[in-house]
């Protein structure tokens, strides 16, 4: 079920709203991120690892939190880095969504084999990004000002990508099925080819 819930947002959504709408609207994309982790090391961690605690310490110190901290610091005091550090920053994040798919590797019979892997890609893929569009439909958020169509597209875009690769490096940590959490992984980031343009479409229809 975590791999319903949590999509790759982490991994994908900074290079693809960086490279569709520029490198400003990365913070919006971190907002979306920011709050995903914080149910990834509680909600997500507690299904994985079946503890009956959070461990509220590794969610504020986690490294993505506190680097998305920095990032909106550095954003609203209009403070600017060196060059040589803006510069190595970008290379590191254009690798992030190649990067992610080393861990997503497995035996493709085993992918294919297992039937509920299709089901759970299709509520993953389909069901899940159609209920976010209809919400975002009847709440008109994305009327509210100049900027909230983009800013709606880029929570959307967070929405509909694949199922979240950290699932998959949770059920390694934590003894649970990696090869399963890892199938559908795969399947969903193969379907997202198709699927993410499709709801992207809707989108700007709607």
């Amino acid at each position: 079920t975590a791999s319903i819930y949590y999509s790759n947002s982490g991994n994908l959504i900074v290079p693809i709203v960086t490279f569709v709408l520029g490198q400003k609207w990365v913070l919006y994309g971190c907002v979306f991120m920011s709050v995903q982790l914080v149910f990834l090391w509680t909600h997500c961690k507690k299904i994985i690892s079946r503890e009956s605690s959070y461990d509220w310490k590794k969610i504020i110190l986690n490294i993505n939190m506190i680097s998305i901290a920095i990032g909106a610091i550095l954003f609203f005091t209009r403070i600017r880095l060196p060059e040589l550090i803006t510069n190595t920053i970008s290379s590191v994040g254009n690798m992030i969504g190649p990067a992610s798919m080393i861990v997503a590797g497995m035996d493709l019979k085993a992918i294919f084999a297992n039937k509920r892997v299709y089901f759970i890609s299709a509520l993953r893929m389909i069901v899940v990004p159609l209920i976010a569009l209809f919400l975002i439909k009847i709440s008109h958020l994305a009327t509210l000002s100049a900027d909230a169509q983009k800013i709606m597209l880029i929570v959307f875009l967070a929405v509909i990508t694949p199922s979240a690769s950290t699932v998959t490096q949770m059920c390694q940590v934590y003894g649970n099925d990696a090869h399963y959490a890892s199938a559908i992984n795969v399947v969903t980031t193969l379907c997202a080819i198709v699927t993410m343009p499709f709801m992207v479409l809707l989108f700007s229809c709607i």
